[in-house]
């Protein structure tokens, strides 16, 4: 059997685990969500990885927000539209963001940041005693980049209210051990104090169980014609059958904070 080709039960399984975390996470950052996120608000490219049972992949794209996932984890976060398409738009976002003051420095985005994995169940001392801390404060240079050598330094850069907290190490893989990289990062606002982009690498520090089909050649023999008679209740079932006790069903008991930070 094909694990590439996915069925629409297997897609159904993997999406509702996916917005399981996501509501999770929403709640535990308190992201400024006026509902649970459901397959409703699910947009145009989010997509769901190889039926792989050691590495479960994909991702959910929402209006606000994007949330990645490897090793079964939501590994990855990002607000929409902060990241900008091309230079000239990196040079506008630069340019309105020098306009704006900060209402943090990097202590209190230190501080953001350690509260926001505390709450979302990462081991901040285990994080502190394996990783460097390094923040960086976003900066631009009106003239342009500076190049190398001695002229960089006669640049005067302008530096912007957007604070990047990293842990830095070598993540080891198997028998692999990587070049040194940001193993966690949280990317903060100043202007607004909220999280803008969260990446987390490091298996042992990921909060909560991972994300496991179970079967997966069963749930993929399940054709499509057949799922689309499937009622709620049926459905409801191939989550309990497929991913193991008590799965956790978007919008089913609770919905993340109204009010935000």
């Amino acid at each position: 059997m094909d694990l590439f080709v996915l069925t629409l039960a297997y897609r159904f399984v993997a999406v509702t685990l996916m917005l399981g975390q996501v509501n999770s996470f929403c709640t535990k950052l308190e992201l400024p969500l006026d509902h649970a996120v459901t397959e409703a608000d699910v947009r145009n490219g989010s997509h769901v990885g190889p039926a792989n049972a050691g590495n479960f992949t994909g991702s959910i794209l929402i209006d606000q927000y994007y949330f990645g996932f490897g090793r079964g984890h939501l590994a990855n976060f990002g607000k929409r539209g902060v990241t900008p398409n091309s230079d000239s738009d990196v040079k506008r976002r630069n340019i309105e963001l020098s306009k704006l003051s900060s209402l943090i420095d990097t202590n209190g985005a230190y501080q953001m940041a350690t509260n926001w994995l505390a709450k979302s169940g990462v081991d901040v001392p285990l994080l502190e005693a394996k990783y460097r801390l390094n923040i960086i404060q976003w900066r631009y240079y009106p003239d342009g980049q500076p190049s190398q050598g001695l002229q960089a330094t006669t640049r005067k850069a302008v530096m912007l209210p957007v604070y990047e907290v990293q842990w830095r190490g070598s993540l080891v893989r198997g028998n692999r051990k990587r070049p040194e990289r940001p193993v966690v990062s949280m990317t903060i606002s100043g202007v607004t104090k909220e999280l803008l982009e969260y990446h987390l690498l490091d298996d042992s520090l990921m909060p909560g169980p991972a994300i496991q089909i179970n079967e997966p050649e069963k749930l993929l023999a399940i054709q499509d014609a057949e799922f689309q008679k499937y009622d709620a209740l049926q459905r409801s079932n191939l989550i309990t059958q497929f991913s193991g006790p008590s799965p956790t069903i978007p919008g089913a008991s609770s919905s993340p904070n109204k009010s935000g930070r």
